[in-house]
């Protein structure tokens, strides 16, 4: 799929990435498509485009606009230079639902929970630090019209963590093929998306931007049962005996809230990755005074402070 650029001009392209057409007994299906824009800036000033991946409950739309009407990453983004593609990821959003809506085969967040994890944080005060989340805009309950924009975006996924992986690593290895070398930005549940994923094509990966990725390993926070076979995903990331290695010629930067949950354990992730010899920066918000954030960072009020922290960094690459 081919995207044109016409004059000062920013032109966006919206298409697919083909899944596997299988069989199911009742005709045939396609499995693990996505859903793409791609947005071109009117004065290109980075050879990479930024492909964005949102987590967990969440589409694309995410890394559009924030909850309480501004630009989101992608369009400021573009704004500063970026030819950038916004995916929704396979069996999400607009890529569609591709295996049987079962109860059991997808996970869906209340209000309670998106209250107590992301945007009312230091009311419910779940993990040491949540008191100081003070980024989230307007009261982060349910009724202000903030929160209730926000929660209105948020959707199943599915709750197989490995088969996630699995369909965003092969949807992202062939969206790369179709526009080349680019920086991906994760941020939570796409975390391990975006290591896999770099697995499968490391050539076709500048860097990683892994905003607070899944974690810590080995375990779940809240809950301690295991999780993350092999330690930073659920999947092998590499496809040949070298497994991790494969990362290695990629620069990683990792970048932490301050009143987060993910302030309890990232260091844990980045220790992990450190050890298997990966180029990793970790950043703590508060050790470069951006205080008062949680997880969803990306749309809290100073959002625009932390893209332009995480485009720095790129462009001293």
């Amino acid at each position: 799929m081919s995207v044109t650029r016409r004059g000062e001009a920013r032109v966006a392209s919206r298409y697919f990435v083909p899944g596997a057409i299988t069989d199911n007994g009742h005709g045939q299906f396609m499995t693990g498509q996505m859903y793409v824009e791609h947005l071109l800036a009117p004065e290109r000033e980075s050879a990479s485009a930024l492909v964005f991946l949102h987590g967990g409950a969440l589409t694309g739309h995410c890394w559009m606009q924030t909850a309480d009407g501004r630009p989101g990453w992608a369009p400021s983004a573009v704004d500063r230079g970026y030819d950038v593609v916004v995916v929704d990821q396979p069996d999400r959003g607009r890529s569609g639902w591709s295996i049987s809506a079962d109860a059991d085969d997808f996970t869906r967040l209340s209000a309670g929970d998106v209250e107590r994890l992301f945007t009312a944080c230091a009311a419910h005060r779940a993990w040491s630090g949540a008191e100081g989340h003070t980024q989230w805009p307007g009261t982060g309950r349910v009724g202000d019209p903030v929160f209730d924009q926000f929660f209105a975006g948020t959707v199943p996924y599915l709750s197989d963590h490995a088969l996630s992986q699995e369909r965003a690593r092969d949807a992202v290895a062939g969206l790369l093929t179709t526009i080349g070398p680019a920086v991906l930005v994760t941020h939570s549940q796409s975390g391990p998306q975006g290591w896999v994923a770099a697995g499968a094509a490391p050539q076709q990966v500048r860097a990683i931007i892994a905003i607070e990725p899944s974690g810590p390993p080995g375990r779940e926070f809240f809950t301690g049962e295991p999780a993350r076979g092999y330690g930073i995903s659920d999947i092998p990331v590499g496809l040949d005996a070298e497994g991790m290695s494969v990362l290695r010629d990629i620069p990683i930067l990792v970048v932490t809230g301050s009143a987060s949950y993910h302030a309890c354990y990232d260091d844990e992730t980045v220790a992990l990755m450190r050890s298997w010899g990966l180029r990793v920066e970790h950043v703590y918000l508060a050790d470069v005074g951006i205080v008062g954030n949680g997880h969803m960072m990306q749309v809290e009020s100073n959002s625009d402070q932390i893209l332009e922290l995480a485009l720095t960094w790129l462009g001293t690459l």
